[in-house]
């Protein structure tokens, strides 16, 4: 009986319905609490919804129970990384190497969180288990990205970029620019200046909520982290009740007419009401907070769905080299929602699509945009981060604060990166591996993107 409710667990999580799955797992553990995988599908369950020291818990608990399970150390690992626990992690993610020394996600992991030394042994072995060949084509890609990652840190760019076409080959996404074309003109076509214009004002009052929308590995989590130094901040992470506004407003409005021409058709006392709807969202899964930040970047296809939700919330546009930008998508093993990442032409084209929007954006949105550059902020962080305090609202940490990381989870691919002090050092980046990128430049020429170095 134990194995059904288990298996039924891990079937309905899968499917995304998570409160069921939850409950087979309760109805597992009545029968027998020393089971370790109830806890570890529990710790699943509490990833998807975002609460990782929940996540953290079950995971200890299930290696407590089965020390040596590979999936439980890799998991945990990730919980204690979310949480800048990098020695702890790498701890769990070497024991998980010992374990099972021919699996490449312990490598992926590990590697994501270290700088590789020329020396290390690990290297070899990878190559080694590569030459031998992996069956499985998602370890496959795995072992490449994680070879990208160490050549990189050794400066090999050739090999490392070898390795990262590899491993995006492996993937297998396939990314319709049609899509993405079709979706942001009706953006454009719908958000006009006179839209914009009759509803401002209207919305949600509420300053709580802020925005942070861009492109990915545009420092984004570094910009949130930033802001959640001041303790009245709270970084909320990748949400996505907007999204579920956008679906609810769909299905519930009598025109059952698609977003975002729906809109058109929406009051003012409306979009009050959508935004205290998003609120009430919130407020049942996270803390609440003078500020709360919304990382979803990909909000940047919503961003006038957003002002006419919250007349007066910030909203910050992270922004940094559009080369450096892409290339960095490029060598990102993303779980889902940004296929075009996988290769260097669909990069191009979904950068001068977004570019574009963005430009329009700026339009009907003036100064209810804040852009923050990535380098700007690398290059002067004092005036910058006064910039961006003073933007939303709220007095800037002095001192030691605003050096140290801010003490909460960070569940992003960037989660290593935005805990370090910082730096320049991914300034013109891609100057490094220039002799291979003559698909992204001209797929962004061929977009209608000009890019100017600066």
């Amino acid at each position: 009986m134990i194995e059904q409710y288990l298996d039924e667990a891990e079937m309905l999580w899968k499917s995304g319905d998570l409160g069921r799955a939850a409950e087979a797992c309760e109805k597992a553990l009545a029968v027998d609490q020393n089971n370790p995988r109830p806890h570890f599908i529990l710790g699943l369950i509490a990833v998807a919804q975002t609460q990782h020291q929940k996540a953290a818990d079950y995971f200890a608990e299930s290696l407590r129970l089965d020390p040596d399970n590979v999936d439980a150390l890799l998991n945990y690992g990730m919980s204690q990384s979310d949480f800048g626990q990098f020695d702890k992690a790498r701890e769990s993610y070497r024991r998980a190497i010992e374990m099972k020394p021919d699996h490449s996600p312990g490598y992926f992991n590990l590697f994501n969180i270290t700088k590789i030394a020329a020396d290390d042994p690990q290297i070899l072995h990878l190559e080694n288990l590569i030459s031998k060949g992996i069956n499985d084509q998602f370890e496959e890609s795995l072992a490449h990205f994680a070879l990208g990652k160490a050549y990189d840190d050794i400066g090999e760019w050739d090999k490392a970029f070898g390795n990262y076409t590899s491993a995006n080959e492996l993937q297998g996404k396939v990314y319709n620019h049609q899509n993405t074309l079709t979706m942001f003109g009706r953006a454009k076509n719908t958000f006009t200046r006179e839209l914009m214009e009759k509803h401002k004002g209207q919305g949600n009052s509420d300053r709580t909520p802020v925005f942070i929308i861009g492109m990915p590995r545009s420092g984004s989590s570094l910009v949130e982290d930033i802001l959640c130094r001041n303790d009245n901040i709270v970084g909320y992470g990748e949400r996505t009740e907007i999204a579920q506004i956008v679906i609810r407003l769909e299905n519930t409005h009598p025109s059952h007419t698609p977003y975002p021409e729906i809109v058109e058709q929406i009051t003012g006392e409306q979009f009050d009401k959508l935004g205290e709807l998003y609120l009430h969202l919130l407020a049942q899964v996270m803390p609440t907070a003078e500020r709360v930040v919304d990382k979803n970047i990909l909000n940047h296809s919503v961003a006038g769905f957003v002002r006419l939700l919250f007349c007066n919330a910030a909203i910050i546009h992270t922004v940094r080299d559009p080369i450096d930008t892409c290339l960095s998508c490029f060598f990102q093993n993303f779980k889902s929602g940004i296929e075009y990442s996988f290769d260097l032409e669909d990069l191009g084209r979904r950068y001068a699509a977004y570019a574009d929007l963005m430009e329009h954006w700026r339009d009907v949105l003036g100064n209810g945009l804040f852009t923050m550059q990535y380098e700007d902020l690398t290059q002067d962080k004092d005036t910058q981060i006064a910039r961006l305090f003073d933007h939303v609202g709220m007095p800037a940490p002095t001192g030691s604060a605003i050096e140290t990381p801010a003490d909460r989870p960070i569940a992003t691919a960037s989660a290593w990166q935005a805990r370090q002090p910082i730096y320049e050092t991914s300034i013109k980046r891609w100057k490094n591996y220039e002799k291979h990128l003559g698909p992204l430049f001209a797929a962004l020429e061929e977009g209608g993107f000009q890019y100017k170095e600066g």
